[in-house]
């Protein structure tokens, strides 16, 4: 009776782990076990090894195609430039209830290069070992699965080389066992080559100072360069550009450049990159840097807000000097500037506003060494 029990319990186990490594998989095999199948020098086996070859469907193949944001394809890849990744499953025969794939991206020595992202509804990302692998979701009965690959950053020497994609794929009939299936026997692959880039970026650094960011860059080379795009983000994915700066366009020596960013976000971490323009209409991007400006605004402070007929700005300061105060609206048009000598502790400054028209101004106050800047808000 006891050995009765204990053949039970044991196919039972059995059972339930079969199972359980089919509905894991149909997940896909990166996010069931941290399997990668794509039959790539870094895989550990490829999807036909399980699902069959050629089985029920047919020999099974990947194609996959880069594009650019115009949709054409390309063969070659700027730094921290996105792209479009398109991942088809092709069988060799009938109709399949569903397809499972998977696609890495790695450069010359088989590491991560770039990264997915702005995946579809059918695709998701996981991670084998130290690489990210796009799969599927679920069983898709579309073959097609798309998602953005974003190359590496150019920076100290430029980016990853080549980098080559590798993807396998699966045709299946949805009876959630092996039999019947399709699967790739063999890679697909599709290599890009890094593109000449007009500039060779050998450093890119940001500092705090006071309530503003200070951002240094140089190049130790340049060809046919036009110009630098600064651009800023709050959380290092979505970027707004703040200032272009023209490029030396052909250099052979180191070239220093410098910016500002006068209105970053007091209290958070800034990120700033570098869209590096050149004559053809090239682009390619730098890494992100993050400045973090942890100082507050208790120093200053504005009411009324919203602000009618006047406002009061009280702020402090450590010594008496003398102050340049500008406010400007948000298209950087002037709107009163004067001097003002401050004392040690708090100051109150009030503005006449009835005159302004409504909307939203940059408060500036600046010295040798300080550098206030708040809102104020006028209706």
């Amino acid at each position: 009776m006891k050995l009765k029990f204990i053949y039970t319990l044991f196919y039972s186990s059995l059972l339930f782990f079969i199972v359980l490594m089919l509905i894991g998989f149909s997940a896909g095999p990166a996010t069931q076990q941290g399997g990668n199948f794509t039959g790539s020098p870094t895989s550990t086996n490829i999807c036909g090894s399980c699902h069959g070859n050629p089985g029920s469907f047919g020999g099974v193949t990947t194609l996959v195609v880069i594009t650019d944001d115009f949709g054409i394809p390309v063969t070659e890849y700027a730094a921290g430039m996105t792209y479009n990744v398109s991942v088809t499953v092709l069988n060799g025969s009938g109709t399949p209830a569903a397809h499972g794939f998977q696609c890495i991206a790695v450069d010359d020595t088989n590491a991560q290069a770039g990264s997915f992202s702005a995946p579809q509804t059918n695709v998701k990302f996981a991670t084998s070992g130290q690489i990210q692998v796009a799969e599927h979701k679920n069983p898709s009965p579309s073959p097609v699965f798309e998602f953005k690959w974003t190359a590496p950053a150019a920076f100290a020497g430029g980016a990853a080389g080549d980098v080559t994609f590798y993807s396998a794929g699966n045709a299946v009939n949805l009876n959630f066992q092996r039999t019947g299936d399709s699967g790739s026997s063999a890679t697909g692959s599709t290599t890009l080559t890094e593109a000449t880039l007009p500039i060779e970026l050998v450093s890119f650094e940001g500092i705090a100072q006071d309530y503003s960011v200070f951002l240094t860059w140089s190049t130790a080379s340049e060809s046919n360069s036009y110009q630098f795009i600064v651009e800023h983000s709050l959380d290092g994915i979505n970027f707004q550009p703040v200032e272009t700066i023209q490029s030396a366009g052909n250099s052979t020596i180191l070239t220093n450049y410098e910016f500002t960013h006068r209105f970053p976000s007091i209290g958070k971490t800034n990120y700033y990159r570098l869209l590096q323009v050149d004559l053809d209409g090239m682009k390619s991007y730098s890494r992100v840097v993050p400045v973090i400006l942890d100082k507050k605004l208790e120093e200053i402070s504005v009411f009324p807000v919203p602000a009618e007929d006047l406002v009061n700005v009280v702020l402090q300061v450590d010594q008496k000097d003398e102050y340049q105060l500008t406010i400007s609206d948000m298209s950087g048009k002037l709107q009163t500037s004067s001097l003002h000598h401050l004392v040690p502790g708090t100051n109150s400054i009030e503005l006449q506003t009835a005159d302004w028209p409504n909307g939203v101004y940059i408060f500036q106050l600046t010295n040798s060494q300080h550098h206030f800047v708040t809102q104020i808000v006028k209706f």
